[in-house]
């Protein structure tokens, strides 16, 4: 049995310089399940991924084959990280009402929504 290579994470950042054009170009769509208070951004269709752990509670989905970053989830999320976070709570402000009445697979359609979620998103990962 072949041993499972950890990922790199400069090698993931390398590759994932177009994040935010694949944003652009592929779409985003928030996934909020209310019972395990967990938020999942899925970027372009949702695909077999590996997820690894980014920042707290956050964790990043990579596809093991290309190493293109598929998606985030978010723990605790509502329970903690909008709380602590004002910046994502006013990013956020009218997807987080759409979640809290259980709206699923929520598909992030405004450019400029799509737009600060690609800077965000490349902001967390080049650190």
């Amino acid at each position: 049995m072949e041993a499972v290579k950890p990922l790199d994470a400069e090698e993931i950042n390398r590759i994932n310089f177009d994040i935010s054009d694949r944003i652009m170009t592929e779409g985003v769509t928030l996934d909020y399940n209310p019972e395990a208070d967990l938020l999942t951004i899925t970027i372009g269709e949702s695909r077999h991924a590996i997820t690894e752990p980014l920042l707290d509670d956050v964790m990043y989905r990579v596809d093991p084959d290309t190493l293109k970053i598929v998606g985030v989830e978010i723990v605790a999320f509502f329970s903690d990280f909008v709380r602590r976070n004002k910046v994502v709570r006013k990013l956020l402000k009218g997807y987080l009402e759409m979640m809290r009445e259980g709206k699923r697979d929520i598909i992030v359609t405004e450019t400029k929504d799509r737009k600060i979620l690609g800077e965000v998103l490349t902001s967390s990962f080049s650190t």
